[in-house]
């Protein structure tokens, strides 16, 4: 549960090294405590470009935010430009 609604909240954290891709399938994964086998994430969004959707601009100011929302394995992800990632397993969404 999330302080706003249903679901499993994580954050991304930039300056970890770990892609924010990585970070998504693992939330996923924890939001169905591994009872199903994931489809790859590249099937549904292109990793890389998810990777790189909230990274700072090319002179380094941050971009001012945003957020992407899309199924993945039964769920509804977002990810925010904040850092947050909020996956809603289908029996709640």
């Amino acid at each position: 549960m999330t302080e706003d609604g249903p679901g499993f909240r994580t954050t991304y954290n930039r300056s970890s090294g770990r892609p924010l891709s990585i970070v998504v399938v693992d939330a996923v994964e924890a939001a169905l405590d591994g009872a199903t086998e994931l489809e790859p994430l590249y099937d549904i969004v292109d990793p890389d470009a998810l990777d790189q959707l909230f990274q700072p601009k090319s002179d380094g100011t941050p971009r001012p935010g945003g957020e992407l929302t899309f199924a993945y394995s039964g769920c509804e992800v977002t990810v925010r430009a904040d850092g947050d990632v909020i996956v809603v397993p289908p029996a709640e969404s």
